[in-house]
């Protein structure tokens, strides 16, 4: 699948943030079915692991939008680790410049990397959906008296920091 989607109009990137991360910088988001071509690019042979897939548009050197497939999921309305590894991917490419303003679906995140250490996520937190799991099953539930895992987007808790890498999952043997 891979083979058919870089072209001019794209530019392919991957990356760690402790997770695979593959970056495709395109110039119009609004042309991508992101829900086809995600699970395609996830399981591609290029990522044995499976990979988390980032479409990104470069708005300006210190912005840009994404949307995200996460790897064994779907569409989120963003992703901690996503946000970071797509920025990482753009200063690395030259495209961006730090702080990078991310706009994802469930609003917008601030990722600072100096290109050598730390990368820090910085935004905002709302709980969109809450779980309980009993023996394996998994239900949604508005009890508070249940003890749930309470998901929120973007991923970040005021701000935290992560070391990038290039591709360790594919010597690491994970």
């Amino acid at each position: 699948i891979l083979s058919g989607l870089v072209g001019s109009e794209m530019c392919i990137r991957d990356s760690s943030m402790g997770n695979p991360h593959c970056s495709f910088f395109v110039d119009d988001l609004e042309q991508l079915d992101i829900a086809t071509l995600g699970p395609q690019i996830e399981s591609d042979p290029l990522f044995p692991h499976k990979t988390n897939v980032h479409f990104i548009q470069v708005i300006d050197r210190q912005t840009i939008r994404l949307r995200i497939w996460e790897r064994n999921g779907a569409i989120p309305l963003g992703s901690g680790s996503c946000s970071c590894a797509a920025a990482v991917n753009g200063i690395r490419r030259g495209l961006l410049d730090s702080p990078v303003r991310v706009l994802c679906d469930g609003g917008p995140v601030t990722v600072s990397w100096d290109g050598q250490g730390k990368v820090r996520l910085a935004g905002s937190v709302t709980r969109v959906v809450q779980r309980v799991t009993v023996k394996g099953f998994t239900f949604p539930t508005s009890s508070p008296a249940i003890s749930t895992r309470s998901w929120r987007t973007p991923a970040s808790a005021g701000s935290r920091s992560a070391s990038p890498a290039a591709r360790p999952w594919r010597t690491a043997g994970h």
